[in-house]
């Protein structure tokens, strides 16, 4: 269809689409014109466990995204990664990162252990955790997370109400023409720009309330309800 490679969702030919991000939605509104587009709340919202005896103040998590068919990555890559870890730590206070693998990374964790033996070579103290449990799981054991502009950043804010959740503008540019819009209104979210620069706001571990919005099963409903009448 007209839209499928552009949207990676389809051209509008379903009755409804789903989105978690007000201007997401607002941008396929004006795509599907003969489609329902809704914003709904976050599946993982209110699954906050900060009074969890396993919070560390000291360290901060990064779930570790692209290049999955990797082993390793470019010396540019790496010195992105490394300039953005040192600005959270100093920002932050924290003393060490754990570096999460993606899940498609494989046994070997791809390039995660080159990330790991290459900040720590630079003076980071920085260690390899697995993936078994999910973002929502683990989130609010640290003090933020932050990296790649993946997905796993968005299951993070919605899971924790106080972690900082900060995206990499220069790394994710790789990927992304333009990370922070495709974050849509990057809710919660914050950024360090693709120049290095970033607002200090963004690594204070704050309440976050996110909008008040349907869930998913709330509008299922509503929907079947209009057509059924």
């Amino acid at each position: 269809g007209t839209y499928d490679q552009m949207t990676q969702l389809g051209s509008g030919r379903s009755d409804a689409v789903i989105f978690f991000d007000s201007l997401e939605a607002k941008v396929h509104k004006l795509l599907y014109k003969n489609c329902e587009v809704y914003t709904a709340q976050y599946p993982t919202f209110r699954k906050c466990n900060c009074s969890s005896s396993n919070f560390s103040k000291k360290i901060i998590l990064s779930p570790l995204s692209g290049w999955e068919e990797k082993n390793r990555l470019s010396e540019d890559v790496l010195k992105l990664f490394y300039r953005d870890f040192r600005i959270v730590i100093s920002q932050s206070g924290a003393e060490g990162i754990h570096l999460r693998p993606h899940p498609d990374f494989g046994q070997n964790g791809s390039w995660s252990i080159q990330m790991r033996d290459y900040l720590i070579g630079h003076g980071v103290k920085a260690s390899i955790v697995d993936c078994n449990e999910p973002i929502r799981k683990v989130a609010c054991n640290y003090i933020g997370v932050a990296g790649f502009g993946s997905a796993a950043l968005r299951d993070a804010r919605a899971a924790c109400n106080n972690a900082f959740i900060v995206g990499f503008t220069a790394v994710s540019k790789y990927y992304f023409n333009d990370p922070k819009f495709g974050y849509g209104n990057s809710e919660g979210i914050g950024w360090i720009n693709e120049d290095g620069s970033y607002n200090p706001q963004i690594f204070e571990r704050k309440k976050h309330v996110p909008p008040k919005r349907k869930t998913v099963p709330e509008i299922l409903n509503k929907f079947l309800e209009n057509h059924i009448k």
